[in-house]
């Protein structure tokens, strides 16, 4: 029995080294979930910047609105963006939906928000 002196040090380590890669691999596992979910939620508010976008291009373009500033450079109050591509010619508006017309509409609104991006395409 004189001859285990120190087995308790290497137990020791191996449960440490156990325990340790457990943790290591629980970790990795978590940090790709919070990833996912972080995203989903940026997607959320990616998709709502977008449809608020279209909602406010076609309420300007039926409307005829006059407004050279109406877009406010597409910024939202939270921080996401929008921009507003004519899918005819493929040029971003950037004053108001006016120039699209009234008759035939057709246009992407693109979301985004911590480097998310969503688009619809409204044709109407």
């Amino acid at each position: 029995m004189t001859d285990q002196r120190g087995s308790i040090l290497i137990f020791s380590i191996l449960i440490l080294a156990v325990v340790l890669s457990i943790s290591l691999a629980l970790a990795s596992v978590f940090t790709a979930r919070l990833r996912v979910i972080g995203e989903a939620s940026s997607s959320t508010v990616a998709v709502y910047a977008a449809d608020s976008a279209s909602e406010m291009c076609l309420y300007e373009a039926r409307k005829e609105f006059n407004d050279t500033g109406s877009l406010n450079g597409g910024i939202l109050a939270n921080g996401a963006t929008f921009t507003i591509k004519n899918v005819a010619n493929g040029q971003l508006i950037t004053g108001n939906c006016s120039v699209l017309g009234s008759s035939s509409i057709r246009f992407d609104a693109i979301g985004s928000y911590t480097g998310i991006y969503r688009a619809f395409e409204v044709q109407q």
